[in-house]
């Protein structure tokens, strides 16, 4: 995956990872605060430049017993 620019970002509230202020996080669009973008810790408002998907998660690994 490569870093996209913003406007190229899903604005359904689906979170994706985005890069701002030099830092990676997850955030999504926030519709209900007047269309900005924000971040999961604390809902803070953010200003990022790029996005990309999170990446799917890890598949469940069965794990075997030793008798």
């Amino acid at each position: 995956m490569k870093w996209q620019p913003m406007d190229t970002a899903p604005k359904n509230g689906k979170d994706i990872l985005i890069f701002n202020d030099g830092l990676i996080r997850i955030g999504f669009y926030d519709a209900a605060r007047d269309g900005v973008w924000s971040v999961w810790q604390g809902r803070a408002q953010a200003s990022p430049t790029h996005w990309m998907p999170l990446p799917d998660a890890p598949q469940r690994v069965e794990r075997l017993v030793s008798p």
